[in-house]
């Protein structure tokens, strides 16, 4: 039902060009770390690029947290959840469950973990909305591209 709110909006998002989809659900993620910094519950929403992730060398940290992170979650965490699920459980359904992993992978303190469920319900209605057409790298493009913008914040801004 909720999915289909951009059908009611007149857009098409499932059809839409990929790089303008990828662009919406960016800058979502975005506006979603935004807000959680603004609100600051008195906890921390660090970007992932801050995260105990540092390895020592920057290009190692700039290729975990920009493609290997983002691949690796988007397999195991949207991928493998609507492939396996799908035909068993609604779709709101696989994306909460999804949400909530993600969530659990994210566990550096209770603001990111909430942060972070809210960051993968946005991920997996992203993979959702695009299941006939380029579910998983569209998702990984958005995923990849937001830990960039916070890698380039959390190392030179």
């Amino acid at each position: 039902m909720i999915l289909n709110v951009h059908q009611r909006l007149g857009v098409n998002l499932e059809r839409m060009n990929m790089a303008a989809y990828v662009a919406i659900f960016v800058a979502l993620k975005a506006a979603l770390w935004y807000g959680a910094e603004c609100l600051y519950f008195g906890f921390t929403t660090e970007s992932i690029a801050s995260e105990p992730v540092e390895i020592g060398n920057v290009y190692i940290t700039f290729v975990t947290i920009t493609i290997f992170g983002p691949a690796l979650e988007t397999y195991l965490i949207q991928y493998l959840f609507f492939k396996h699920l799908s035909g068993h459980l609604s779709n709101w359904l696989i994306v909460i469950i999804s949400a909530v992993v993600f969530a659990l992978f994210h566990t550096y303190n209770l603001g990111y973990v909430l942060y972070a469920f809210l960051s993968g319900l946005i991920l997996s209605i992203s993979y959702a909305l695009r299941l006939r057409s380029n579910p998983f790298v569209s998702t990984l493009l958005i995923h990849s591209l937001y830990n960039l913008l916070g890698f380039i914040y959390n190392h030179w801004g």
